[in-house]
């Protein structure tokens, strides 16, 4: 990387929660919060990227899966809260905040219940494979 230009974290997560937040989902959170603490959450995880595609210009493409993780006291509010989750990731612009990847695709799975724990809550999740072109040189 040249000496000029900033190092840019990969912000696909801050981008998604950013999206969540837009579309009512108020408690959207990078990381899985601590559950004494939020009771209720909204959790967004990345996976460990995929096989990488290089190019003759340095740039790569690679696939990146999200875990969407929605957890409730009520099991139609997680599911609404999904169900919104995969719309909006299926049909807003997922592009950097600040250029650290470019989008090329995005391919979702229809979510579904999980099992949590015997807390009585509720979690959904919605899973998402996004391809993503960067550049690191």
């Amino acid at each position: 990387m040249p000496q000029d230009e900033p190092f840019r974290r990969f912000d696909l997560v801050d981008v998604v929660c950013k999206r969540l937040k837009e579309a009512g989902i108020e408690n959207a959170k990078p990381f899985l919060p601590d559950a004494r603490r939020f009771p209720e959450f909204a959790a967004v995880r990345c996976g460990v990227p995929g096989a990488e595609d290089a190019y003759y210009n340095m740039a790569f493409d690679t696939a990146v899966r999200l875990s969407l993780y929605f957890c409730r006291r009520v099991d139609t509010d997680a599911m609404k809260d999904a169900q919104v989750a995969e719309l909006t990731l299926r049909t807003r612009p997922l592009d950097s905040s600040n250029g650290s990847y470019r989008l090329v695709s995005v391919e979702t799975v229809k979510p579904r219940p999980v099992r949590w724990d015997d807390s009585g809550r509720e979690v959904w999740v919605v899973e998402a494979t996004v391809h993503v072109e960067m550049k690191e040189f």
